[in-house]
């Protein structure tokens, strides 16, 4: 073959690449477009009972923002690689597209999970990919150490807050575990804590008795001034109430310990949980502390 021949053959190549080149960009298959997933970061955790919400950015071949893509929408992959749910995006300015928070019920499966974000534009389509852990909430951890149920507590009022176990001691004859969260408000920060105790004594048939019987543990982390004691009830069962005030950091605040004692159906050991905050807190919180006890689960 001549050289003239290589130089015509070479020419057709060329001029039939940019044909189809021109072809695919008037049928809208352009050059793809450019997405990134801004946030969760690579390997970030998130807890079952917690929403994960998907921040993704989009921008053209100069890398300026896409403001008007057609669609976007996130996947999100268990770690067994099924494709669990697919999630719209809203535009939120600069580029950026937000997704609508995902929830991961009680008792989802645990693992290394896959974000993908894929993007349809006039210019093209795009996608990007990224890695997260699904994790246990503590209510799981905890039950499936102690075997009794205790709900997640995030308190709403309490801006910047994050809960976690201060004080353990695992002893399935005498223990407790004392859960703590800071909150944070204009005023400055409050400690607010939760703790179930449990001993093998039996069920207090006195007032006196139930004033006594978990006083020795609790004095072991707040020191108590016990105000009162009643008897009621919880969740169809006999129970003991208890209120008093506490010292922290060595002054008596204005603060409210409260305490319910009772015992579980089968179970020879006598439970107790204790709410403990300062008093503005308290008030604010009432219902929520309530609700954190109610949602009590036996062994």
């Amino acid at each position: 073959m001549s050289n003239t021949m290589r130089g015509t053959m070479l020419r057709h190549l060329i001029a039939g690449l940019l044909l189809a080149s021109s072809l695919m960009v008037g049928c809208g298959i352009g050059p793809r477009v450019s997405v990134a997933i801004v946030s969760p970061s690579e390997g970030y955790v998130v807890e079952n009972g917690t929403a994960l919400y998907v921040l993704v950015r989009l921008a053209d071949g100069q890398n300026s923002p896409v403001d008007a893509a057609d669609e976007v929408t996130v996947t999100l992959t268990d770690p067994a690689g099924k494709a669990t749910t697919t999630l719209p995006c809203s535009y939120r300015g600069e580029g950026t597209y937000a997704s609508i928070g995902h929830e991961f019920p009680i008792g989802s499966t645990t693992g290394t999970w896959r974000i993908t974000a894929v993007a349809w534009t006039t210019d093209g389509t795009g996608e990007a990919s990224r890695s997260f852990i699904v994790e246990h909430s503590r209510a799981e951890r905890l039950q499936a150490k102690y075997g009794f149920w205790l709900d997640n507590f995030d308190f709403f009022h309490c801006h910047g807050s994050d809960s976690f176990i201060d004080h353990e001691v695992n002893n399935p004859d005498a223990g407790h575990v004392i859960l703590e969260e800071h909150c944070v408000r204009n005023i400055g920060t409050d400690k607010i804590s939760v703790g179930v105790f449990w001993s093998r004594q039996a069920f207090p048939a006195t007032a006196e008795d139930a004033r006594a019987l978990p006083q020795a543990s609790i004095q072991s982390y707040w020191d108590v001034q016990i105000v009162g004691v009643a008897r009621t009830s919880f969740q169809g069962r006999e129970a003991w109430q208890s209120t008093g005030t506490y010292l922290a950091e060595g002054v008596r605040q204005h603060g409210v310990l409260e305490w319910l004692t009772f015992q579980c159906p089968g179970d020879d050991r006598t439970f107790t949980i204790v709410t403990a905050a300062s008093q503005g807190v308290q008030e604010m919180l009432t219902d929520e502390l309530v609700g954190l006890r109610a949602s009590f689960r036996c062994p």
